[in-house]
């Protein structure tokens, strides 16, 4: 298959990776999303992932890469990318991670909407 490398089809390639693959604790490795990219669509190695998956609003730890699926994953993502990346930077991934998921984003008063049959939050 010969296809040209794009950072945004890389990109929504990870999201439909990731789709089963909601919060920290379900995060899917580095590696096997890797895989799962070379046997379903394209081969690129981890440097052009890690490009395309910063692009995109999803979380990673140590585990490997996943769906936010709560404010503590957002909160989890920042401790984690602290250390390796610049103020300007951090600041912009986690307000992306805000916008795409505001859902999560507690406001005084406001209830938070819940996920897949959780129960609301106040």
């Amino acid at each position: 298959m010969n296809m040209t490398y794009t950072a945004a089809k890389t990109g929504n390639r990870i999201m439909l990776i990731l789709a089963d693959h909601v919060g920290r604790e379900n995060a899917l490795p580095r590696a096997e999303v890797e895989r799962l990219l070379k046997v379903h669509w394209i081969d690129t190695g981890d440097r052009k992932i890690r490009e395309a998956y910063s692009a995109i609003p999803i979380g990673s730890c140590e585990k490997g890469l996943y769906t936010i699926g709560s404010y503590d994953d957002i909160m989890d993502c920042e401790r984690y990318w602290r250390p390796h990346m610049s103020v300007e930077l951090l600041t912009e991934r986690v307000l992306r991670l805000k916008i795409m998921y505001p859902q999560f984003v507690p406001v005084s008063g406001q209830e938070q909407l819940p996920l897949f049959g959780e129960e609301a939050r106040t």
